[in-house]
């Protein structure tokens, strides 16, 4: 009898590990099997059925969108319950999500609000309280889960349950519900913390706004303070601060794990840097939807003006300095960077000294103090040249200690792109050196276009290109909606102290034919950029691959590590 039994286990086990059961969601039921064997504890039951689950991979996708498993993977409980990572939900539910103090959770999808507390299973929906089966938790890693079942009460989702493919199939039955409003500010929101700062007479606004920007969108789980002067004194670009600059040379900056330090440890170089920037993102020209929406849910976003000012709170010809409103018609072109921070779409036309036809404005947040505008904000019109037309915004902001060690060749970042006459497609390849003993988990590259497609792949033993594609793993593929630039996680490749390895990406960018990001010389870097030889190669197919070092450039491709003997411990 009791082999019997075992063996019926055993089946029972292999049969769901297959995907055999037929069901359209996992139901909590009692199950009765023949009474020869006996019954079956219903609560092992499910921990059984979950465990075959999540050792395969729990794969979650809501609204045609597959969760991105970079904050890791959906955990279903041995109650049949479905957890998904905090941090996971932002992206995978297109919403405005944030907590604070570790405790209180607060989410947005358009303007219905839910307000959570970790440890409990109840909510609140636009202040009615509702109940969960299960609770919001932190794991042993201190991760924070939400209950699935708190976005299918909250905000509409049917859920079905693919057994073939382990996966749970959310659609939202009323996505025109969830419209953003028709006004919103992050600084009444508590979401911008900290006071217009003052750039003085240097030209270092990109760096003002950047860095806004980046602190809001930590805010208010955090407060951060980021150092303007260590940004634009310790980036690789060795520019004075009267020369002026672009986002591009911030990214280079955080890509590279030179920043951002908070301003209370000064602008040296030896500087503690507070966060590691994993990815950024550019919104399209004149996109307002998108643009509202991340504010939403990111927080600001880094934007230029053309600005024609010669005193502070002067009106001019664009300018009504008594309603802090801005509109400039020309033709000229950006020259000066700030951020946004809301929109107000009922903000009257007449304040624009008669130039705009609709009413509507964002409110933006400027970098010469608080005595410009309203306490250093002003409202530019939806009709202005520049507004919109380049946007930067920041969105994967992490610990810096998520990883131990970056590999790169490309400091100065995204200075132009490479490729093949007649083809959307090509391959990228740099090779790198262990230290030590380390364990490979992430890479690092830019989307030029948008809807990039990529495939990545891992080397793990570099013997010279002849080989490599032969001897490359396929480790990652995906879809970028936006440019900008992205890191992908992997799973864990050890590589021995001293060995080469090498990362490969297979690059896919709509109507482009230059889809690879370099480092490489143009009117902003010229004497830093540093040629690798035998380091960096780029191919149409694969196959025959030619050195970046003779189209004088760096791939713009990183490795990120985590030393073995920490990961052993």
């Amino acid at each position: 009898m009791k082999n019997k039994f075992y063996w019926f286990m055993i089946i029972s086990i292999v049969l769901i590990s297959y995907g055999f059961f037929n069901i359209n969601k996992p139901q909590k039921e009692e199950i009765q099997i023949n009474k020869e064997y006996g019954k079956i504890d219903p609560i092992n039951w499910y921990g059984m059925i979950s465990t075959g689950v999540n050792y395969k991979g729990l794969k979650v996708e809501v609204d045609g969108i597959l969760m991105n498993n970079y904050y890791g993977y959906a955990i279903m409980d041995d109650n049949l319950s479905i957890n998904i990572p905090y941090k996971s939900c932002k992206e995978l539910f297109d919403c405005s999500i944030f907590l604070s103090n570790k405790k209180k959770l607060v989410i947005r999808k358009g303007q219905r609000e839910v307000v959570a507390e970790v440890g409990k299973n109840e909510f609140e929906l636009d202040g009615e309280k509702m109940t969960l089966e299960n609770k919001l938790y932190y794991d042993e890693k201190k991760m924070l889960f939400i209950p699935l079942e708190l976005f299918e009460k909250a905000y509409e989702y049917e859920s079905k349950w693919e057994s073939s493919l382990n996966k749970i199939k959310l659609t939202c039955k009323n996505e025109d519900k969830f419209n953003l409003p028709e006004k919103y500010r992050l600084d009444e929101d508590k979401r911008v913390f900290n006071s217009a700062r003052d750039q003085s007479l240097s030209g270092t606004c990109w760096v003002y706004a950047g860095l806004g920007a980046l602190e809001s969108s930590l805010t208010p789980e955090g407060k951060y303070d980021f150092s303007e002067k260590h940004a634009s004194t310790n980036n690789v670009y060795e520019r004075d601060s009267d020369e002026g600059g672009q986002y591009s040379i911030l990214w280079s900056y955080l890509a590279s794990w030179k920043g951002p330090v908070l301003e209370k440890n000064g602008a040296s170089s030896k500087s503690k840097v507070a966060k590691h920037v994993q990815e950024m993102q550019i919104i399209e020209e004149k996109n307002y939807k998108d643009i509202k929406k991340a504010i939403y849910k990111y927080g600001g976003v880094q934007s230029s003006l053309y600005i024609s000012l010669d005193y502070l709170n002067t009106s001019t010809e664009y300018y009504n300095s008594e309603k802090s409103a801005y509109l400039y018609d020309g033709s000229e072109k950006s020259n000066h960077d700030i951020y946004i921070i809301g929109w107000d779409d009922n903000y009257p036309k007449e304040n624009f000294n008669g130039k705009a036809k609709e009413d509507g404005a964002f409110i933006c947040r400027n970098s010469w103090g608080e005595r410009f505008g309203e306490n250093g904000n002003f409202y530019v019109s939806y009709e202005d040249t520049n507004i919109g037309t380049y946007n930067e915004i920041y969105t994967k902001v992490d610990s810096n200690k998520n990883f131990d060690n970056i590999y790169e060749y490309d400091e100065s970042g995204w200075c132009g792109t490479l490729g093949f006459t007649h083809s959307e497609r090509a391959y990228a390849c740099n090779v790198y050196t262990a230290e030590k003993d380390e364990v490979l988990k992430a890479m690092s590259f830019y989307a030029t276009v948008p809807n990039t497609k990529y495939e990545a792949f891992v080397c793990e033993d570099f013997r010279g290109t002849a080989q490599l594609s032969d001897n490359m793993e396929l480790v990652s593929r995906g879809t970028f909606k936006r440019s900008g630039y992205y890191t992908v996680k992997i799973d864990d490749i050890d590589i021995a102290a001293g060995k080469k390895f090498a990362l490969v990406i297979m690059i896919t960018a709509p109507n482009s034919t230059k889809p690879i990001a370099v480092e490489c010389k143009n009117e902003l870097v010229d004497k830093v950029v540093k040629l690798r030889a035998g380091e960096g190669y780029y191919s149409l197919d694969g196959k025959k691959w030619e050195s970046a070092e003779d189209s004088e450039c760096n791939i713009c491709l990183k490795a990120f590590t985590d030393d073995k003997e920490k990961e052993d411990e």
